[in-house]
């Protein structure tokens, strides 16, 4: 991730912040090659959604995937950008509807 909650708290004493673990990789399971499904699929990102839907819905949830194709990676101003649009009446950018998005806030 590229930030972590941390707690602070401020007294007339000072400002006291949490003291975050430095490794927390250390907490996750080892995996390997035997852990992971057999199968990777390929998935094309430029295909029409139904047929990306179409395809994800013939594997199960934990099947390797490797992606291809565009991803729009959107954070909080462009989600803001996008609501003006909403609003004004003009609607979204059909990159928008054709494409996955990441999104996620800081």
């Amino acid at each position: 991730a590229t930030d972590r909650q941390a707690l602070a708290k401020i007294t007339a004493e000072g400002v006291f912040l949490e003291e975050l673990e430095r490794n927390p990789g250390q907490y996750l399971p080892e995996v390997t090659e035997d852990k992971l499904s057999g199968e990777v699929v390929q998935v094309d990102l430029d295909q029409p959604m139904d047929k990306i839907r179409a395809q994800l819905s013939l594997h199960p949830i934990r099947t390797r995937l490797s992606l291809t194709g565009t991803l729009v990676v959107a954070r909080d101003i462009a989600h803001a950008k996008l609501q003006e649009r909403i609003a004004s009446g003009q609607g979204l950018p059909d990159y928008v509807k054709n494409h996955i998005i990441y999104c996620k806030p800081l």
